[in-house]
């Protein structure tokens, strides 16, 4: 493959975990929703927006995430929790440039009901 090759590969492409570019306005993140509640095996995704000093979205933030309780739920590093044992867990969002936020997340668990299975209203 010619270096001529390699470089259209790469600015078709871009470099393998790119980042968004953090807005020099920024001054925080904010996570998408702000509190969920989720049975058990069940699925919340999440998102991560840059802020300014106002509250006002910048865009997307690309983020690390974490769950404090991984027993009661995982997640992903695309924003997609799941729901592991009933219980409460924080969230957290880190962005590359060390802003943060974090979300609520509780894990009910699944009744049986005749032959549906319903969590708590």
């Amino acid at each position: 493959m010619s270096s001529r090759s390699i470089f259209f590969a790469f600015a078709l492409f871009g470099c393998a975990g790119a980042t968004d570019p953090i807005p020099s306005s920024a001054t925080g993140i904010s996570i998408s929703p702000v509190a969920a509640v989720v049975q058990v095996s069940q699925h919340q995704a999440f998102a991560a927006f840059f802020v300014d000093s106002t509250g006002r979205h910048l865009g997307p933030a690309t983020v690390r995430w974490s769950s404090a309780y991984s027993a009661v739920a995982t997640i992903g590093q695309t924003g997609v929790a799941t729901g592991s044992l009933p219980g409460a867990t924080t969230i957290r969002a880190i962005a590359g440039n060390g802003l943060a936020d974090s979300a609520q997340l509780v894990v009910i668990p699944n009744f049986e009901v005749g032959n549906r299975t319903r969590g708590i209203p």
